[in-house]
């Protein structure tokens, strides 16, 4: 299945550059980190089934692609930067994680709307190198 990548609203991007910037002064925020890279982002950790998952709410985007081609991905908070390896998962597995993604909801500036299953956002199990 082909996915396809959702520009962020307006309201998200000023929400993250904000998330960008109490994280890296290093304010604690719960499970928020940020995905280093080209960009940097703020990104959601949800803890399921004893793992740590990235989910790309957003779709295809650039960070799903690298960490397919590496298998990896970087993540920061405040002074602290580690390494992750990144496995994808799809299918039912997958549909859980996204399934405990829309049942937490935590702090996401995400319209639920975002959030469809159709979209067939990727879904990334993060172990530690």
């Amino acid at each position: 299945m082909t996915t396809a990548y959702t520009k962020p609203p307006r309201a998200v991007r000023w929400a993250s550059a904000l998330l960008i910037r109490l994280i890296n002064l290093g304010v604690p925020l719960g499970p928020m980190w940020l995905m280093e890279g080209r960009q940097t982002f703020p990104v959601d950790l949800i803890r399921f089934d004893g793992h740590d998952w990235l989910v790309s709410v957003f779709g295809e985007s650039a960070w799903v692609r690298k960490a397919r081609a590496t298998g990896e991905v970087r993540l920061s908070r405040g002074r602290r930067a580690e390494t992750f390896a990144a496995v994808e998962v799809t299918g039912e597995q997958g549909a859980a994680v996204f399934a405990e993604l829309r049942r937490q909801a935590r702090f996401n500036p995400l319209p639920q709307r975002g959030l469809r299953a159709e979209h067939g956002h990727p879904v990334f199990r993060i172990e530690p190198h």
